[in-house]
């Protein structure tokens, strides 16, 4: 099994790596290319580029089949975060508090740069205990379909968990591409092309940030399916008690968004927050910008909830055949 798991992954990894070129080549015709010179963005391709593609291509397909065969065979039902995500929670939470006691007295990039890595750290150890928070608060509700989905994401923490650790990165991404929007705007560009150009490249760094969002959020689509399949006869059995197509197509809904949304506004405001700490720790007059930097967060995480809101929901559509065969009393006479 790991073999073969290792071989699609290694396949994968290496299509990825070959569709990398034609992919830049598209992004620089179109931000590169088409756009006036100064909104132009990215530089043309090289022959270091090309070498750099032909390299990546093996070293890709090398990792995803290492990636493979080292994983662990899934369990039917995963464990909850332990004390080695606790202490990578508190080591995050404790870089970003060294960060804010040396910006004072440290005038370099560092403690930024400090700060940054412990955001990361806090995202990928928080992603788990989001997923059972918001599993206990679906879980007060009175519907059936609440209880339902807040069952599902208990069963599997982690790998929700996981999601919405990208989650919480793309939406403290997002937070900081705000952040800068706002803070360009209190400055004083020279010319014209300046301002398209910063402003062009802000708002292509959200459309690729929102673009990764989706994607995480269409991973999430592939484990609810494998989920569907691998829990058919307890379907088959709420189907017989009165679960129809619907009702189930509701609970995953639900079950998306309790993941994706509350992950992509927490990183939103998450971000900006922080970093806009560590500037008023240094600059105790800019608390104005600060005030419409946690404003431009709010409006990021208003943008990015609804926009993954309507992609879970269309990526629930996707799996209508799924539900059918899964709700499908046939399923009952399986062994």
């Amino acid at each position: 099994v790991r073999v073969v798991a290792g071989v699609e992954a290694a396949r994968a990894a290496a299509v990825g790596g070959l569709l990398a070129a034609p992919a830049y080549a598209l992004l620089w015709l179109v931000a590169g290319v088409l756009p006036p010179w100064g909104w132009r963005l990215v530089a043309a391709p090289d022959a270091l580029d090309a070498v750099a593609w032909v390299v990546l291509v093996p070293v890709l397909a090398a990792a995803g089949g290492l990636a493979a065969t080292a994983l662990p065979e899934r369990a039917a039902q995963s464990r909850g975060p332990g004390r080695v995500n606790l202490a990578l929670l508190l080591m995050g939470v404790g870089l970003i508090v060294l960060s804010g006691a040396l910006i004072a007295s440290m005038p370099s990039e560092a403690p930024s740069l400090l700060a940054i890595l412990g955001l990361v750290i806090v995202a990928f150890s928080a992603g788990p205990r989001l997923v059972l928070g918001c599993a206990a608060l679906l879980a007060r509700r009175p519907t059936a379909e609440a209880l339902l989905a807040a069952r599902r994401l208990r069963a599997d923490p982690r790998s929700a968990g996981r999601v919405a650790s990208v989650l919480i990165v793309c939406g403290v991404s997002l937070g900081v591409d705000a952040l800068l929007i706002v803070q360009s705007l209190t400055e004083d560009l020279d010319a014209r092309e300046d301002a398209s150009f910063y402003f062009g490249g802000y708002a292509l760094g959200a459309t690729v940030i929102l673009f990764g969002a989706a994607v995480a959020v269409v991973t999430l689509l592939l484990g609810i399916a494998d989920g569907l399949l691998a829990a058919r006869r307890p379907l088959a059995a709420l189907g017989v008690f009165g679960l129809d197509e619907r009702g189930l197509g509701r609970v995953l809904v639900r079950q998306q968004l309790a993941i994706a949304v509350p992950a992509v506004v927490l990183g939103a405001l998450l971000g900006p927050t922080t970093l806009l700490g560590l500037i008023t720790l240094t600059e105790p007059d800019e608390r104005l910008l600060n005030a419409y930097g946690v404003g431009a967060g709010a409006a990021a995480a208003l943008v990015a909830g609804p926009a993954l809101a309507l992609v879970a929901w269309l990526a629930v559509r996707l799996l209508r055949p799924f539900v059918r065969a899964a709700i499908d009393p046939e399923n009952l006479r399986a062994a």
